[in-house]
């Protein structure tokens, strides 16, 4: 089974347990995203958020 890969700034990174996700429209190509970071006034993060799944193409967020 192949990996699936994230691009996260730049790196390709393996998925946490890798399995083949596909969305409802479809597609495999899915995306971790970061929501919810949160920054203070002097640019400090203060939570680094949680990472969500996308779908590449029609941007659905997946569980």
């Amino acid at each position: 089974m192949p990996d699936l890969k994230a691009i996260r700034g730049n790196k390709p990174k393996a998925m946490a347990q890798a399995r083949i996700l596909e969305c409802p429209c479809g597609s495999r190509r899915i995306r971790e995203e970061r929501v919810g970071v949160a920054v203070d006034a002097g640019g400090k993060t203060v939570h680094r958020g949680t990472l969500v799944r996308v779908c590449g193409e029609c941007g659905k967020v997946l569980q």
